[in-house]
């Protein structure tokens, strides 16, 4: 396994752990926040929100996490 994710519906967030040397490792939370919350965070915080979920399995492929919890 080359890596690991604990997907959170309520909390719209991915957990990743990857696999290094045989072990799980976290590597980060990447999470849904909604338009009207990142307008009221200031810039700081801003840059530590990770809505972009890079696959570790592929050099290209990054999913944002919004797609993941996309209501109807």
């Amino acid at each position: 396994m080359r890596e690991y994710w604990l997907v959170s519906p309520l909390a719209r967030t991915v957990e990743v752990y990857l696999n290094h040397d045989g072990a799980l490792t976290f590597d980060c939370v990447y999470e849904d926040v909604p338009d009207w919350e990142l307008e009221r965070m200031d810039e700081d915080d801003r840059k530590n929100v990770h809505m972009d979920l890079k696959v570790s399995l592929y050099d290209d492929l990054i999913i944002p996490v919004r797609d993941i919890f996309y209501k109807m």
